[in-house]
């Protein structure tokens, strides 16, 4: 084995270990991505849900203060 041959094994390692360091990096920020993502997710479930909610509310009460279907109808364009 020639100094040629070691001194390529040695500069060949060394490629290896920048680019592990190059993914590590990578995978990291990947899953604070992923991590952002699902929150952002959960967030809008919630404020659907929250909105699903509010609607619900408005319509019985509206039902319950007596007013007819056009009015219930208005009131839950005008809400969105």
């Amino acid at each position: 084995m020639t100094d040629y041959d070691v001194e390529n094994i040695i500069l060949t390692m060394a490629d290896i270990v920048i680019e592990n360091r190059i993914l590590r990096a990578e995978n990291q920020r990947l899953r604070e991505v992923e991590e952002d993502y699902h929150k952002s997710i959960f967030d809008k479930c919630r404020a659907s849900e929250k909105a699903s909610q509010n609607m619900l509310k408005a319509a019985l009460i509206g039902i319950g203060t007596g007013k007819s279907d056009i009015e219930l109808a208005k009131d839950m364009i005008e809400y969105l």
